[in-house]
């Protein structure tokens, strides 16, 4: 199997000219090929994308190489070297067949939505997997830089400006970690639905929009669009995300 390196922003990115297989299949010719050679990061974990000729920054770079542009069951194969977000994880049965990943609100934890698996009357023989990640502890601007979980600082009580385009795009990779880790772990993208409340649905929405692989759903409670001047950028396999937004009647905010 002939292998490219590439490098994306500081990402281990790895081409395989492997044509249309199981993805566990692909992972392991490809991990055990890079076992015997030399990298300088460790490797953790990889992330398989079939290249269907999408546009993408990544793939852009990937144009590059003429012997891929041509080629459109080939894979790309992303080597991913950073640490998981912290969470919870609670499967309700055995064997899952889909998966949720739930992200909770500023100043809260995973487990602040623990507790709605029993309220949702989930049929006993539906074995989900419930993700509840934990947030970065950071310094909030608009709580006087008290530190606190939060997937990225909020700088004004208005909602649609000035946000943390740092923090954002951080919290961005970090989740699309986590749903890697769900494909990778055998559950399809379109059996998985992220989720989340206030900074947790702001955050759903903008990951989960921005997948190359369409998502089961988005789930975004009391949340709001970020960076909308980016929304342009949002991916075109999204459109086949189902999307179900709400917002509390006595929600103040």
């Amino acid at each position: 199997m002939n292998i490219q390196q590439l490098s994306y922003e500081g990402r281990h990115t790895i081409l395989a000219p492997t044509k249309s297989e199981d993805s566990r299949k692909i992972c392991l010719k490809v991990h055990s090929q890079l076992s015997m050679q030399s990298f300088k990061t460790p490797l953790k974990m990889l992330a398989l994308y079939p290249m269907r000729g999408h546009k993408s920054q990544e793939s852009d770079i990937i144009k590059q190489h003429t012997s891929w542009q041509k080629s459109h069951n080939h894979f790309m194969i992303r080597i991913m070297n950073t640490t998981l977000l912290p969470h919870l994880t609670i499967e309700t049965g055995a064997a899952p067949s889909a998966s949720i990943i739930w992200l909770h609100g500023l100043g809260a934890d995973g487990h602040d939505f623990e507790p709605i698996i029993p309220q949702l009357n989930l049929p006993d023989d539906l074995a989900i997997r419930f993700i509840f990640p934990h947030a970065p502890t950071i310094p909030v601007t608009i709580n006087n830089n008290y530190i606190m979980p939060a997937w990225y600082d909020i700088k004004n009580h208005d909602l649609g400006i000035h946000h943390d385009q740092h923090g954002i795009t951080a919290s961005f990779h970090a989740i699309t970690q986590l749903i890697e880790q769900e494909i990778m772990h055998g559950t399809p993208a379109n059996r998985i639905i992220l989720a989340g409340f206030s900074q947790g649905a702001a955050m759903s929405l903008y990951t989960g929009l921005r997948q190359r692989q369409p998502l089961a759903g988005i789930i975004a409670l009391s949340g709001y669009l970020l960076l909308q001047e980016e929304q342009p950028e949002a991916s075109r396999e999204s459109l086949d995300t189902a999307i179900f937004i709400a917002h509390g009647i006595h929600d103040p905010v």
